[in-house]
């Protein structure tokens, strides 16, 4: 069970660490070609193809991803789950094409352009919502047949296509947002109909209905979680902009950048963990729960020491990427990292919840967090800008995990290991201290070798004290991959 988890996660980390090499080298140029606000101006559109995305999606990913492997399913089954899916995603994606244009028609340019937006850049951004659900939905498919390099492969040309084609259209053709979603737009037409390819498969013309009902009441109570999770992932950049300038938006998006070193290790974790869940929960169920509770202890102590790292170490990895008018989104790192090592627990916090089919509960504990990341942006961008965003949504995630993880223990009773949590926890609040003081020197030339001895105690003392299970690891080592 373990080995299987640790083989699908390093094969899916090893190909995306290939892709985010690429990228982090690169990050460079594409800096250099954009002012910080133009590169908060950049986000802000992003952000808004992903609300467009959310809805787009209509929760057919989730829905794939639970009901794929269900206990009976022929082969016929599971095909007419894939097909149906894609059908509703296609569907409504073409419902909001009509909606979203309309919207455009009727917005002043005026309002648009408080944002640094234009309408073409907007239409843009419509446009490329179809092609990139496509790819995101086949490379949900990908990951229920655990075909790890067909899927590092697709989402290899997917990233770095939109990133290569972005920087060469703003080199060529001007210093503009505009050009890079032209790239951007060309370069997922490109992709979409390769990623079908690899799931063809899966693919036929049908149309279950009786699937069609399955996928929908699982998925669609999950389209406001989604929005929910959006609002408080993003509605920070667009409070930075209105209540401050579009400057600290870049500043904070920059610290996302760095924080994104977190997200590649809960994204690889969770592309090998989401498609064995109701396989183990089949094949070990004496020990499944035990086995859920220390995994999310390893994972976790896994997450923290790479935060601790990240943290101590933004000011010297900002000022190696990016031009010195960037370098005060240093300030920003801590809180975004273990921000996001918050909101990648949730993948094993809220299992209990999936697994009970009580996804209306993401949707409750999502919509509460969401309004209090509002509350918390709102005043403490007031009083420290992209800072006080970066602490709004630490809060935030950190609140919503652990309303899942309560809510997860009254379906299954799992046996959390809460002192070992502590201490991690403990470790978090310290680096974030540390590094909080670290940047307020101004100088690139604090000594390294604290840093980096603040950081080998840290994982010393995971192992001194038992916070990580010794069997668990002795058995990825000996067992092999």
């Amino acid at each position: 069970m373990y080995k299987q988890l640790a083989k699908d996660t390093l094969t899916y980390g090893l190909g995306d660490l290939i892709i985010k090499l690429i990228s982090f080298l690169l990050f460079p140029i594409f800096t250099s070609l954009l002012s910080v606000s133009d590169f908060g101006v950049l986000e802000l559109g992003l952000t808004l193809a992903g609300l467009i995305g959310i809805f787009a999606n209509f929760g057919m990913s989730n829905s794939i991803q639970r009901f794929y492997h269900e206990e009976g399913n022929s082969e016929l089954d599971k095909k007419d789950y894939v097909s149906t899916g894609m059908f509703v995603i296609l569907l409504v994606s073409t419902i909001l094409l009509f909606v979203s244009f309309l919207s455009i028609f009727l917005l002043s340019d005026s309002f648009i352009g408080e944002f640094g937006l234009t309408k073409i850049v907007l239409i843009l951004i419509v446009l490329s919502f179809l092609p990139y659900q496509i790819i995101k939905y086949s490379l949900d498919v990908l990951r229920l047949h655990f075909k790890a390099k067909s899927f590092i492969i697709v989402t290899g040309l997917q990233n770095l296509l939109t990133l290569i084609v972005g920087i060469l259209f703003l080199k060529y053709f001007g210093s503009d947002i505009l050009y890079f979603f032209y790239g951007y737009v060309l370069s997922l037409l490109l992709v979409a109909p390769i990623s079908i390819i690899y799931i063809k498969k899966d693919l036929h013309f049908s149309f279950n209905k009786e699937k069609y009902k399955i996928l929908v009441d699982y998925g669609y109570p999950l389209l406001y979680m989604g929005f929910a999770f959006w609002l408080f992932g993003s509605i920070d950049r667009w409070m930075l902009s209105y209540l401050s300038t579009t400057t600290e938006v870049g500043y904070y998006s920059v610290g996302f950048k760095i924080g994104m070193v977190v997200n590649f290790v809960t994204m690889s974790f969770g592309q090998a963990f989401s498609p064995l869940v109701i396989k183990w929960k089949n094949e070990y169920k004496d020990t499944f729960l035990t086995n859920i509770s220390k995994v999310f202890t390893s994972y976790l102590s896994v997450l923290i020491i790479l935060g601790v790292a990240l943290s101590l170490f933004s000011k010297e990895i900002i000022s190696m990427i990016t031009p010195e008018s960037y370098w005060e989104s240093s300030k920003t790192v801590s809180y975004i990292v273990f921000g996001l090592v918050f909101n990648g627990t949730m993948q094993l916090t809220g299992v209990g919840i999936s697994l009970a089919k009580e996804t209306k509960y993401f949707n409750y504990y999502a919509w509460l967090t969401a309004f209090v990341n509002i509350v918390l942006n709102y005043f403490l961008i007031i009083e420290l800008q992209s800072v006080g965003a970066a602490i709004a949504t630490m809060i935030s995630y950190g609140l919503l995990s652990v309303l899942l993880m309560r809510k997860s223990n009254k379906y299954y009773k799992f046996p959390w290991e809460y002192k070992k949590i502590a201490y991690l926890l403990l470790l978090s609040a310290i680096s974030i201290f540390l590094s909080h003081n670290f940047n307020l020197i101004d100088s690139l030339s604090f000594p390294i070798i604290l840093k980096i001895s603040i950081i080998v105690i840290s994982f010393i003392s995971i192992f001194l004290f038992n916070i990580i299970d010794y069997k668990i690891v002795k058995k990825i080592i000996f067992q092999g991959f």
